[in-house]
């Protein structure tokens, strides 16, 4: 393919629907549609899928009207929940494209909340990529950037609105709880942030107090999960009540014993 366009500016192509270049472009593309109609979860397909996107210059736009098709069809599709994530990071997530595909993610989980490639679509957007920050030998680290407090509250007040009327069986969705874990234990880093790693009410009386409560919720909901609702996962949960515990140790706050 890239042999044949080696004299040609690929990323023009998709503007000339009428050339002929475009038409080979529009078979490859059908080609790899036929391939995932028989099995959406190809990782050739969807690599070379991401191929053509890449050195054709495709418009984000088409790529989310081919995922949307994908996931009206089938809502658990992991693959087109993922290629749809790799879209919207090159589109450029701001503020107006965080806002569309929040509602996209969360009308999905309000149909079938234990739908975890959507929770996690959602933990994706909420912290897309961590920043390359260099020092002063040139060595790069990844920068330990924490998703803004706004939207973290969206997905929080969406998450437990969605438990407490427990819609479709939200409250004990592993998926959903899994998600609130993560928002969670978010909040619970900016507020370690903001008091520097000491004790919690170093950075005021108001944080400290949430500080504790979400401490207490995210013990709780550990808990739940491991002994619960996902024990196949129960290591991983004690891992996440272990890290909830050192953070709340830090901050002077007192955990509650399993």
């Amino acid at each position: 393919m890239e042999q044949m366009f080696k004299d040609d500016s690929p990323k023009e192509v998709f503007k000339k629907p009428e050339s002929e270049q475009f038409q080979t472009l529009a078979r490859e593309l059908d080609l790899v549609k036929s391939v995932l109609a028989d099995d959406a979860k190809n990782y050739h397909a969807w690599q070379y899928r991401r191929w053509l996107v890449d050195f054709f210059a495709i418009p984000p736009s088409n790529e989310l009207e081919f995922c949307g098709t994908l996931l009206r069809e089938d809502i658990f599709n992991n693959s087109a929940w993922n290629h749809r994530f790799y879209t919207v990071i090159e589109e450029g997530l701001d503020g107006e494209i965080f806002d569309r595909e929040f509602r996209f993610a969360t009308d999905a989980i309000r149909a079938y909340p234990n739908n975890q490639s959507a929770c996690n679509y959602l933990i994706g957007i909420l912290s897309p990529l961590p920043r390359l920050t260099s020092d002063e030998s040139g060595q790069l680290t990844a920068a330990d950037d924490l998703p803004s407090e706004a939207n973290l509250l969206r997905v929080r007040e969406f998450i437990e609105d969605t438990i407490v009327k427990d819609i479709s069986g939200a409250a004990e969705s592993p998926a959903l709880l899994s998600l609130l874990v993560e928002v969670l234990y978010d909040f619970l880093r900016i507020l370690h942030k903001k008091c520097g790693g000491k004790a919690a009410n170093a950075a005021g009386v108001g944080d400290a107090e949430k500080a504790e409560d979400i401490v207490r919720q995210l013990i709780s909901l550990c808990d739940r999960l491991a002994l619960e609702l996902d024990r196949v996962r129960a290591n991983y949960w004690r891992y996440r009540y272990r890290q909830v515990e050192k953070m709340a140790a830090e901050m002077n706050i007192q955990c509650a014993q399993n």
